[in-house]
């Protein structure tokens, strides 16, 4: 039982993971550049591996200019492979904070009705000391106005 819901699971995320792999990126260039850079890196690569090996670097023909867009496009689709479990995680966490601020609106309401009730009653709490304040000043005053009788 728990194996079978398991490998739904993972074959939920893998769904996920080619979900985003296949979908529209955001900024088509980029897209196009990975892909061009696709191009070059296995021209590149076949260089390199035959300087190392010592024999001369085939030409390559004007025909097998597809090849190389199919290896830039296979470059691009293996790294938005590679990290989409990340950008998916990121929408998941960014998504998850925007619901957390939906779900703390009413609380944010009444905190900011508490915080202008205790300013309301601070500011009358304030008034009424300072009259206590002048009232018991000026009761002061009369008494020491009074002569004392002896």
């Amino acid at each position: 039982m728990g194996q079978t819901v398991l490998m739904g699971l993972f074959w939920q995320y893998i769904g996920q993971v080619l979900a985003f792999t296949f979908r529209g990126s955001v900024r088509q260039t980029d897209s196009w550049q990975i892909v061009a850079g696709g191009t070059a890196l296995p021209s590149l690569a076949l260089g390199a591996i035959y300087g190392l090996l010592g024999r001369d670097m085939p030409t390559i023909e004007q025909a097998e200019w597809a090849t190389y867009f199919g290896y830039g496009l296979i470059t691009w689709l293996a790294i938005r492979f590679l990290i989409a479990p990340f950008f998916i995680w990121k929408e998941q966490h960014e998504e998850t904070a925007k619901l957390r601020l939906e779900l703390s609106k009413p609380e944010q309401m009444i905190m900011q009705r508490l915080a202008t009730h205790r300013a309301k009653a601070r500011a009358k709490l304030a008034a009424e000391l300072e009259d206590f304040q002048t009232h018991s000043f000026l009761k002061s005053l009369k008494r020491m106005k009074k002569p004392r009788r002896h």
